[in-house]
């Protein structure tokens, strides 16, 4: 089984895109910790939530 964890994003485009294109690679992803940066508008973070649950959702199940 292989796993990919990953925490402490803070709002990485390039961390997110790389999890996007490889997700199929791994069994099990887990992503913990701080996705957003503080600083950013509340409109700015639902879009990069947005981007993060669309880019991984036909691989991932979210709990």
């Amino acid at each position: 089984m292989k796993i990919l964890h990953c925490t402490d994003l803070h709002d990485s485009d390039d961390a997110i895109t790389w999890i996007n294109e490889n997700s199929e690679s791994f069994d099990v992803i887990c992503l913990t910790s701080d996705f957003l940066d503080h600083r950013e508008t509340q409109f700015q973070q639902k879009n990069k939530l947005a981007f993060i649950k669309n880019g991984l959702m036909n691989s991932i199940s979210l709990f």
